[in-house]
């Protein structure tokens, strides 16, 4: 029923780079054995750059030139956006058989092919992502179930995740009121236990439906993001807020013009948060917290999905009046990278790989469709048939420090379970394993995915995936629901 990790990172433009010319001074890794040059052996560091050997830095490494803008040339014990402290870490790792004594005091290890009475799966390795965990637990065991009820007989959906501070998971989405209307709302969690670590934040403005789309966080705040009905003439206006990281409200605003807005999507970029969306019928993105001007692109039809890269990049898509579905990949400042088609029907999400790829997804032919684009545009892959999964979507993307992606859908077909599933796919689009999401809950559809690893976790595990979404409660309305997953 799980799946596994996607916490990485991607890709930004060159720099002194045009709009296109600069496409192949990109480069990214995902193990060690990739940074090679002019003889010389590097260590693929994440967010999936190289670093080569410099006695002038105090680690004695250095970003290759052809990392992202912000890590280009820059040594790697440097703070960098997106992460929680320090250094990254090397994302090429071994892990030796682990051992525990049983009751009787046998030696077990996993690892050793055997299924011993404190394991739940031995496949004979300690690799992740290949159904039976690095820990030897079966992969898609649940680990921690929370879910959130608003007032009785209103829906609640989670609509986004990330990493808070001091190993906590926010969750931000929707609170339904008695009256119709939504509020904003982000919750706090251990990541450890699942027990709550604050308490929620929950939109005090004007009452209204209000929709949050996108949520990001930095080290020291977190932005919400979205879209409120408005009673003037644009009739949407889009909106946001910073909290700190114990969830309070630090800046609160709207973007009302005489034109229609919408947040859909939200990045954290060396000038700050940027909301991203639409205005008056054309890609938008909005710098609220530095005084620069706002990058205006394409006309388009509506914005269907927004994702951000670690390093302030983001991807919008959407329909125009010639393509069904078009995305605009574009950099932390504002400048387009890169443009392409896609072949879904509707998007749902957008996000990137671990090498940088735009990947996108939601509907086509009302099955779920998902696809990766190199950085020139190219397709990468598309989501294989053996997913079988029927009448459905694909509604979340996570990536993993190795180059994995995890997708989070809903629809018909995993293990006979109608409803939530989560699939993770290798670098080049292979399937890996499939599992659905709560298979004893009535109705489940997932929203969003977040993988997590390392210092963040307690001491049984080192990696764990979220999924969080709305499932139908036993009031009969949808209650707000999220679930830590054993990868």
């Amino acid at each position: 029923m799980g799946w596994h990790r996607a916490w990485g990172w991607g890709l930004a433009a060159g720099l002194g780079c045009g709009l296109h010319a600069c496409a192949d001074d990109f480069y990214s890794c995902f193990q060690d054995e990739q940074c090679e040059r002019d003889g010389q052996s590097g260590r693929c560091f994440n967010p999936g750059f190289c670093a080569y050997p410099d006695d002038a830095c105090d680690d004695g490494l250095r970003f290759s030139p052809n990392a992202s803008e912000d890590l280009a040339g820059r040594c790697v014990d440097i703070p960098f956006s997106g992460s929680s402290s320090g250094p990254p870490a090397s994302m090429t790792t071994t892990f030796p058989p682990m051992s525990s004594s049983s009751d009787d005091g046998e030696l077990e290890v996993c690892g050793n092919g055997i299924v011993e009475p404190s394991e739940d799966c031995d496949d004979g390795n300690r690799e992740a992502g290949d159904g039976c965990s690095r820990d030897c637990w079966l992969a898609g065991t649940e680990r921690w179930v929370q879910r959130y009820a608003g007032p009785a007989g209103a829906d609640d959906r989670a609509t986004a995740l990330v990493v808070g501070a001091e190993g906590r998971v926010l969750v931000g989405g929707e609170q339904g009121e008695s009256d119709d209307a939504r509020s904003a709302i982000v919750l706090s969690y251990r990541m450890a236990d699942g027990q709550a670590a604050d308490e929620p934040w929950i939109d005090a403005g004007e009452p209204g439906d209000l929709r949050l789309h996108g949520m990001v966080s930095a080290p020291d705040r977190v932005a919400v993001v979205g879209e409120r009905a408005s009673g003037g003439p644009a009739g949407s206006r889009a909106w946001y807020a910073v909290l700190d990281l114990g969830l309070e409200p630090l800046a609160l605003g709207a973007i009302d013009t005489l034109a229609p807005e919408s947040g859909r999507g939200v990045a954290d970029t060396p000038d700050g948060f940027v909301l991203v969306g639409a205005q008056d019928g054309r890609a938008w993105a909005h710098w609220f917290e530095a005084g620069r001007p706002d990058f205006v692109g394409a006309e388009l039809l509506a914005v269907e999905a927004v994702g951000a890269r670690v390093d302030g990049a983001f991807v919008v898509v959407g329909p125009t009046a010639d393509e069904a579905m078009h995305w605009w990949m574009v950099s932390a400042s504002g400048s387009l990278i890169r443009e392409g088609t896609g072949e879904g029907d509707q998007a749902h999400m957008a996000g990137f790989d671990q090498l940088g790829r735009p990947v996108i997804g939601g509907v086509r032919d009302g099955m779920p469709w998902a696809e990766a684009h190199h950085l020139d545009g190219t397709l990468a892959w598309r989501l294989p048939e053996e997913l079988e999964v029927t009448d459905g979507s694909v509604e979340a993307v996570a990536r993993t420090s190795r180059g994995d992606v995890i997708l989070a859908g809903i629809g018909e077909g995993v293990q006979g379970v109608q409803g939530g599933w989560v699939a993770r796919l290798d670098v080049e689009g292979r399937l890996l394993w499939t599992g659905p999401v709560r298979p004893t809950a009535e109705v489940v559809r997932p929203y969003a995915a977040l993988y997590v690893e390392n210092e963040l976790l307690d001491e049984l595990s080192d990696e764990v995936l979220v999924v969080a979404g709305a499932e139908r409660g036993p009031e009969g309305d949808f209650d707000l629901f999220v679930v830590a997953i054993e990868p």
